[in-house]
């Protein structure tokens, strides 16, 4: 009877431990693979974009985001780009930015 009492006392400790200490790590490795992803996802560096300053492009913003074809780069601030198309102007934050390709001027 003490035997069965220590292996069910023994048990009721352990699991709880083991559930724990597995969640724990799984937070850590779900943790180091976001921190990770953010890191290597730093975005367009301002140099690069203020070389396109006054020159047309075409902007991508992945494929769930919106495109911009052919606008004139306008100024470079901080992390936003603002851009004309026509009469319209727009800002765009760079971070987002996944290609910039410069079209000829006609």
């Amino acid at each position: 009877m003490e035997q069965n009492l220590l292996v069910i006392s023994v048990v009721m400790v352990v699991i709880p431990v083991l559930i724990l200490y597995g969640g724990q790590r799984q937070r850590v490795t779900l943790y180091k693979k976001l921190h990770r992803r953010q890191r290597s996802a730093r975005g367009m560096s301002n140099e690069l974009i203020q070389s396109l300053v006054g020159k047309q492009c075409d902007i991508s913003t992945g494929p769930f985001g919106e495109s911009f074809k052919k606008v004139e780069v306008v100024a470079v601030a901080d992390n936003w780009i603002n851009v004309r198309n026509g009469q319209r102007e727009r800002l765009i934050n760079s971070d987002f930015i996944t290609s910039i390709k410069t079209v000829k001027q006609k």
